[in-house]
């Protein structure tokens, strides 16, 4: 934060090209957008925090279900072990979703 304060800002040109290489989400990138002659990202905020979520939930599970298996504790692990595979299955559904606009 206080490199962005304290230092000058990039020129108009540098931004308008990272958004034509990039082509960030949001609303906030209108402006640059409309300077840059190109339409809106494909990208969906709301699927890549929901993939972020269920990646989160993916990585922990298998680590607390591995743990509970370890000592023993067989219903949290079941629960864990739950969890591990309907976020598994999620993520990779949604996924393609995902990456499906990179590859074109």
């Amino acid at each position: 934060m206080s490199a962005t304060l304290l230092t000058a800002p990039t020129s108009r040109a540098t931004l308008v090209g990272f958004y034509r290489l990039v082509r960030p989400a949001g609303p906030g990138w209108a402006a640059v957008r409309t300077e840059a002659g190109v339409g809106p990202s494909d990208d969906s905020i709301a699927q890549a925090l929901l993939g972020w979520v269920l990646g989160v939930a993916f990585i922990y599970a298998a680590l607390f279900g591995t743990g509970s298996f370890l000592y023993g504790r067989t219903g949290p692990a079941l629960v864990w072990l739950l969890v591990f595979v309907v976020s598994g299955v999620s993520l990779a559904r949604l996924l393609p979703r995902l990456w499906g606009s990179a590859e074109a």
